[in-house]
């Protein structure tokens, strides 16, 4: 993947590690917009992708998952990693994935939709989020991308309880009992249009 980075014009690889211990150690780790993790293992990768997005909550990540699960791709995306692909495809869509996360999008290869839309039934696909206010929906797309309630309120200057009320009401508007559904509807129903590439 490295070799691929290399040649395109508007990336540059700050550093290169074995480890995903190993990126905050990393000099000049400051100045990158984002950082991929290929292949998180399965005891303890989730845990340290979180410690990284909570030591440097400006830095996006990106996911180069073998065999991706549906609760390993949900996990990830509440945890706020911004971009998604599958090894098998990642050295051709790389570059687009970086481009696109370091302009603030989300990312998902296609096969990553897949395998969240796969798990639903066709009663997921009916809209009902058009049934939301335009502050409920606002809190919808925010938590849809792994956003905290407590990083809502600051981002909206309005209270924790303010954004957990309409939080459940949102949610029992749509018929949804779970964060991991939340996402799960945003990514079939394809709210993340305006702000999502999919590769």
């Amino acid at each position: 993947m490295k070799r691929i980075l290399l040649q395109q014009e508007d990336i540059k690889v700050i550093a290169e590690v074995r480890h995903t211990r190993e990126v905050l150690a990393q000099e000049g780790i400051g100045d990158a917009d984002v950082v991929v993790v290929a292949h998180p293992s399965i005891s303890g990768g989730n845990d340290y992708l979180a410690y990284l997005q909570q030591e440097c909550p400006s830095l996006r990540v990106i996911v180069v998952a073998r065999s991706p699960t549906l609760p390993q791709v949900l996990a990830e995306l509440r945890m706020g990693v911004r971009g998604l692909l599958n090894a098998s495809c990642a050295v051709g869509h790389l570059p687009a994935a970086i481009r696109a996360v370091s302009a603030g999008k989300i990312y998902l290869h296609e096969e990553i939709s897949r395998i969240v839309a796969a798990d639903l039934t066709e009663v997921w696909k009916d809209h009902t989020h058009k049934s939301l206010t335009p502050r409920e929906l606002e809190i919808f797309m925010r938590l849809a991308v792994g956003c905290k309630v407590s990083e809502i309120a600051a981002e909206l200057a309005i209270s924790v309880k303010t954004v957990s009320t309409h939080k459940a009401r949102l949610m029992e508007k749509m018929g949804i009992i779970s964060t991991s559904q939340l996402i799960q509807y945003a990514i079939v129903n394809k709210m993340f249009d305006a702000d999502v590439s999919i590769g």
